[in-house]
């Protein structure tokens, strides 16, 4: 992210997360995504 005071630049922050385990199956829930058509298992 991009820090300004009085919308001159003045510094940066950076931010991280890592990548949980669940993390796959949590964003395809998200948008709507079925797990089993994406991994190709299952009846379509």
């Amino acid at each position: 992210m991009l820090v300004t005071v009085d919308g001159q630049p003045t510094g940066i922050i950076a931010l991280a997360d890592t990548i949980k385990e669940h993390s796959a199956e949590a964003i395809a829930r998200r948008v709507g995504i079925d797990q089993k058509k994406r991994a190709g298992g299952g009846a379509a």
